[in-house]
């Protein structure tokens, strides 16, 4: 398995050089191509890059495993969205209904995350609520109701039922 995280990791490291070396051939240029957005994609892949290597490969870092479970499930959100905005413009197909979804999430993400949120807390506190009726009202339960409906998300039903364990 320290294979694997070795070679993931050395292939987002080259994903950022490239990324970094085609945003300074823009810059040096002189390209009316927007800069910025690279170098916060840019920014955002380094740190990706030294959390996961303080936290998996060399195990530095000793957070509990909802902390780097948080981390590395962020990471791979990033990078999902990334490959689907750079590999489906190609194609002639799918191309213009990416671009027009490109817009569509610019303009209503943010309200899609606010309405999220409040279904996120609502669900997590309700399910809390019914399995656990006499847990006291601390920080150990918000954060339990947050991590429960985060990791609805990305787990199936069964992960849920070990992670209630």
């Amino acid at each position: 398995m320290e294979c694997f995280y070795i070679v993931n990791h050395v292939r987002t490291a080259l994903i950022c050089c490239e990324t970094a070396r085609r945003t300074y051939k823009k810059y040096i240029m002189g390209s009316n191509l927007p800069v910025k957005s690279s170098c916060f994609e840019i920014i955002l892949m380094v740190i990706f890059l030294i959390l996961f290597l303080f936290i998996r490969i060399l195990d530095t870092w000793h957070f509990d495993v909802l902390t780097s479970k948080s981390i590395l499930c962020i990471g791979l959100i990033y990078f999902y969205y990334r490959s689907v905005f750079v590999y489906l413009p190609i194609s002639p197909t799918l191309g213009p209904m990416l671009v027009k979804m490109k817009y569509m999430v610019r303009i209503d993400f943010l309200t899609f995350l606010r309405m999220f949120i409040v279904f996120m807390a609502a669900g997590g506190i309700t399910i809390n609520a019914i399995i656990y009726p006499y847990y006291p009202l601390n920080s150990e339960l918000m954060k339990r109701v947050f991590l429960r409906a985060f990791f609805g998300l990305f787990v199936t039903g069964i992960l849920l039922q070990l992670f209630n364990n």
